[in-house]
Parts: structure tokens; C-alpha cells; sequence
């Protein structure tokens, strides 16, 4: 019982009954990450290099497979493409080589196959085909995200005329439409009878300062009107500061 839950109830390699034990084999190449058995940099005899020929000056590539048709990977017979590669080349502006790199005599291995798909790599034959100067694309025309001002208004309501549409000329401070907002109106109904609250105190303290005087009032019912007036005052000031903020002066 002892043996088969300490060894998962498989049976273990004789060597290690008797106390002896197994040599793990190292069989990766930690320079170049691949199983050191398969490493063609490693060991050159399981993937002989092809011969060198060296920069070619002509194009300006190392190995030059338009030179050197033999260097190219094909089935059959070498065949150089039947269009003017010059002209292809010539295109557009090339980035010089320079002809003592050397790295293109390095060469890309992978694990496995499955490396291979991880990484996304698809490999395809080469084929000589027509270009061609036109290309088919899905577009989308849009304005100038520079000159385009988003508008929008500053409390919610229902737009009830345009003034102005795509392709009129606007200037500062032009209409461009007309919004009917409830905000706006109770803005306005607060402003105003917050507006007749403060011209009603302000009213009665003016008649109350000659009569207090006289002493046909009390001093503290002329206070009381003070306060009131000086409420009232506070009452506008926020009702007109409410009214700015939508925007009006």
C-alpha cells in the first residue's frame, strides 16, 4: 500500500528499486531554442548549407538569386521572372545593404510544427503574377475632424427650427437653431419672481424708514423688513446666476 501511493501505483524503473538513478539527457540548445538533436546550426551535417556566392553588387542583395537562379527553393528547372525586375526594384527609393552583413547566413529554426502555428507563420509558394495600379477598398468620406465643431446644448429640450445646415457659411454668434427647453423656462419664471419678491421688500423698507423714525413703527419691524429685502436680494442674485449658466446674460 505504502509503495503504490507514493509512486501513483505504477511500477518504477528497476534502477530506482535498487537505489540507482537515471541519467536525464540535456537535449536542448539554449542558443538557438530548439531540441539540440535537430539544430542545423548546431550541426551542420543535418542541413548542409547551399554554396556562397557572395555579395552581388548588380542588386545589391547577398545571394542573389536573380544572378544565381540555382539558390532559389523551386521544383523543376530555375526560371527567372518574365517581367523587368529592374524596373520593380527601381519603384521606390531602396535602403543600401551593406555587404558585410552577415546575417542571412543565419537561419530560422523552430521547436516544432506547432511552434510554428502559435506563432502565426503561414508558408506559401512564391508566384509571378500581375500587379495591378487600382486597388478595391471599402471607404468612408467624412468631414475634416479639424474644421468640425460638435455642437449641443447645455440643458435638454426638443430643436424647434434650424436656421442653418450643411454647406451654409456660419460666423460668431450666428442662430444656428432654436431649442424649446422646460429648463430654460423655469430658469426664467424663477428669475422673474425672484426679481418681484426683491422689488416688493425693497419697497416696504423704503416706506418704513420714514415712518420708523417717527416712531410709528417699531425698530424691529423695520429690521424684519431689512432682512427680508436683504433675503430676497440673495433670492435674485441665484436666480440670475442660474439664468447665466444656461447660457443668457
Amino acid at each position: 500500500m505504502y509503495v503504490g501511493h507514493h509512486t501513483g501505483w505504477k511500477v518504477p524503473p528497476a534502477s530506482e528499486l535498487y537505489g540507482g538513478k537515471v541519467e536525464q539527457i540535456d537535449d536542448w540548445c539554449s542558443e538557438h531554442l530548439v531540441p539540440e538533436s535537430q539544430c542545423i546550426e548546431c550541426n551542420p551535417n543535418l542541413y548542409p548549407k547551399p554554396k556562397e556566392f557572395g555579395f552581388c553588387s548588380e542588386h545589391g542583395v547577398s545571394e542573389c538569386v536573380l544572378c544565381h537562379p540555382e539558390l532559389a527553393q523551386v521544383k523543376g528547372e530555375p526560371q527567372l521572372p518574365k517581367h523587368d525586375t529592374t524596373q520593380a526594384i527601381a519603384l521606390l527609393p531602396r535602403p543600401e545593404n551593406n555587404s558585410r552583413n552577415t546575417l542571412h547566413r543565419s537561419r530560422v529554426q523552430f521547436a516544432s510544427a506547432t511552434s510554428v502555428e502559435k506563432y502565426g507563420i503561414d508558408i506559401d509558394l512564391a508566384q509571378e503574377r500581375m500587379m495591378s495600379d487600382i486597388l478595391t477598398a471599402n471607404g468612408e468620406v467624412v468631414f475634416n475632424p479639424t474644421r468640425v465643431a460638435h455642437l449641443m446644448t447645455r440643458v435638454p429640450g426638443t430643436v424647434a427650427a434650424v436656421f442653418k445646415t450643411v454647406g451654409h457659411d456660419v460666423k460668431r454668434n450666428d442662430v444656428i437653431a432654436l431649442v424649446d427647453s422646460a429648463q430654460v423656462g423655469h430658469a426664467k419664471s424663477q428669475l422673474l419672481q425672484a426679481l418681484v419678491q426683491y422689488r416688493l421688500r425693497r419697497t416696504t423698507v423704503e416706506r418704513l424708514r420714514p415712518i420708523s423714525s417717527s416712531g410709528a413703527v417699531s425698530g424691529k419691524t423695520l429690521i424684519d423688513a431689512e432682512s427680508a429685502m436683504e433675503e430676497a436680494e440673495v433670492m435674485l442674485h441665484s436666480a440670475r446666476q442660474a439664468f447665466a449658466n444656461l447660457g443668457f446674460e
